[in-house]
């Protein structure tokens, strides 16, 4: 073994993907068990990696970390589809977590809102919503929904953009 000096995000350098597909893979390839933020290395792993920890100045206690030997790359059978695939899978899952995360806190808002605009229009007893106010509710809720989407559209148009320019500049750099 040679050099054990690799961290997932080096290894991501080498092989152009996130720290965060480097250690999906090694988790994949039974290398590694644990959590984002908490792996360790398995007994198969031990064959490429040691686990690192050293202790900071900063209050914050042990620091914990992989370093890895660079023969571990070849035994990750990264091909660029694959690499491509996993960061897809990322970013969709962080999309559908936003979206879940929005989604209930304008349930929330809109729960929150009916409760008001009861106790309001009761003077203070909790009763039933007019069809007035279900209708600004609704529109709120609508409205909100909407800008939500077009944010979201508009980050996915950036998002595209960026990598078309990365794609460029590592095109120029290759020639």
């Amino acid at each position: 073994m040679g050099k054990l000096g690799l961290t997932a995000t080096e290894i991501g350098w080498k092989i152009h993907a996130s720290a965060e597909v480097v250690n999906l893979l090694l988790l994949e390839k039974g290398l590694t068990y644990g959590v984002p933020g908490c792996y360790g290395i398995t007994e198969s792993g031990k064959i490429f990696g040691v686990e690192r920890s050293a202790l900071k100045n900063n209050s914050f206690g042990t620091f914990e970390w992989n370093n890895w030997d660079e023969s571990v790359i070849a035994e990750l059978g990264a091909t660029p589809e694959k690499i491509a695939d996993m960061t897809d899978a990322l970013k969709a899952a962080r999309a559908a977590k936003r979206l879940a995360g929005r989604a209930e806190a304008e349930d929330a808002f809109v729960a929150f809102m009916a409760e008001k605009v009861s106790h309001v229009s009761d003077g203070g007893s909790k009763g039933s919503l007019t069809a007035g106010q279900k209708t600004v509710i609704v529109v709120v809720a609508g409205v909100a929904v909407i800008v939500g989407g077009v944010l979201i559209y508009q980050g996915v148009k950036r998002y595209k953009r960026k990598k078309a320019e990365q794609v460029e500049r590592d095109e120029d750099t290759a020639l």
